[in-house]
């Protein structure tokens, strides 16, 4: 892959937390003399984070291991200086030490059960700094909060796995390929469903019309977030034919939770058309039982 500069690094991933859990693997970063402190913001990172934990089968909480009681206590003071995950701090203007090639991991618990980890394993090497690991997978930890998609994807939905999947494997423009069937299948969708919609002329309708006037054309009937940013479309056909997997490695976090937050819109609007099926049905029967009570008594 690519060498990518070290200030790269915090532009894609804002917190420790990204590092963990969105870094995809072998993706090398230089580390210059003023950021090399960032391996110890890493390697010594002391805190929390929300993470799926395949053994409970939920999210849960995990910590580092040392900060758990009956582990090794932690170094004196000074030793330390990032114990603090919402952002990469620069750390001390001291000069660091020479950077010398080495392997290391970050161990969490899950504080629901110890037995339950989750381990990152990094390597620096002539001046990089790449993950070269974990367990579980990244692709074990994603797909879980996917399967709330099943309904709305259908037979689509492992091409929503198999995204996570190569994303989790380095192959960015694979990744893009599953998204961009998602996204069209989307539109698809739509368009049935206008076709039946009163007041829907559909000899406007060609196959043969670019993405952005489908979507256009399909706006009241698509989620609104997938309708106000129809670049969603552009930078995945832009990744399978003319970015490289780099590049499409670095974008596909944003992507992803794109195509999440327009599947979200829809679980969103069929759970609120359920609910006001419910209420309804339970206000009619209360006006029933209402009425009943109002019929005067017939005398004996």
């Amino acid at each position: 892959m690519k060498v990518r500069p070290a200030a790269e690094l915090l532009k894609d991933f804002a917190t420790v937390k990204d590092i963990f859990l969105e870094m995809p693997p072998y993706q090398r970063y230089t580390l210059e003399e003023s950021t090399r402190s960032r391996v110890a913001h890493i390697e010594n990172f002391r805190g929390t984070f929300d993470c799926y934990c395949v053994s409970c089968k939920k999210e849960s909480t995990f910590v580092d291991v040392l900060s758990v009681p009956g582990n090794p206590p932690l170094p004196p003071p000074g030793r330390r200086d990032v114990r603090n995950h919402s952002t990469l701090l620069v750390g001390t203007s001291a000069s660091p030490p020479p950077l010398e090639d080495k392997s290391f991991t970050c161990r969490f618990v899950c504080t629901r059960n110890k037995r339950h980890t989750i381990e990152f394993h990094f390597r620096v090497q002539q001046g990089c700094l790449l993950k070269i690991g974990q367990f579980p997978s990244m692709m074990d930890l994603k797909t879980y909060g996917y399967r709330k998609y099943q309904s709305i994807l259908g037979d689509r939905y492992r091409e929503l796995t198999k995204a996570a999947g190569l994303f989790a494997h380095g192959l960015g423009i694979g990744s893009f390929v599953y998204l961009r069937r998602i996204f069209e299948r989307l539109i698809t969708e739509a368009h049935q469903r206008a076709a039946q919609a009163d007041g829907w002329d559909d000899s406007q309708w060609k196959d043969s019309l670019r993405i952005e006037e489908k979507i256009r054309l399909l706006r009241s009937h698509l989620p609104a977030f997938l309708a106000e940013n129809r670049s969603i479309y552009a930078v995945l056909s832009k990744g399978i034919h003319e970015l490289s997997e780099e590049e499409c490695l670095r974008y596909f976090p944003v992507i992803r939770e794109s195509i999440e937050a327009i599947l979200d819109e829809q679980l969103a609007e069929r759970a609120s058309i359920v609910r006001r099926k419910d209420l309804a049905r339970e206000l009619d029967q209360i006006t029933a039982d209402a009425n009943t009570k109002n019929v005067p008594k017939k005398d004996l």
